[in-house]
C-alpha cells in the first residue's frame, strides 16, 4: 500500500511514502517548523492493491492524527520553544 500527500487547494501530490508513519513524520516535522496552518490544505490518502484507495484525514484532523503517532516527539518540538 502506498501513502500520499496531497495539496487539496492544486491537487498536486507532495509526497508520496511507503508507509503512513513516515507521511505523518513529515507532516509533524513541517507543523514543528512552521505551525498547523502549514498543512491545513494537505491531504493523507492511500492507494492500495487493485486501485483501491481512501482520504485517511486533512487539515486539521490530520494534524491531530500526527500528534497521536509521535506522542514523544510533540513533547520534545514543546521543550525546544
Amino acid at each position: 500500500m502506498a501513502f500520499e500527500l496531497v495539496e487539496l487547494s492544486t491537487g498536486n501530490m507532495v509526497g508520496y511514502y511507503d508507509t503512513r508513519r513516515a507521511a505523518l513524520r513529515d507532516v509533524l516535522d513541517t507543523v514543528n517548523r512552521h505551525g498547523d496552518g502549514a498543512v491545513e490544505t494537505l491531504a493523507l490518502g492511500y492507494d492500495a492493491p487493485g486501485g483501491a484507495g481512501g482520504l485517511i484525514a486533512k487539515g486539521s484532523d490530520l494534524v491531530q492524527l500526527a500528534h497521536q503517532e509521535f506522542p514523544r516527539h510533540n513533547r520534545i518540538a514543546k521543550a525546544r520553544k
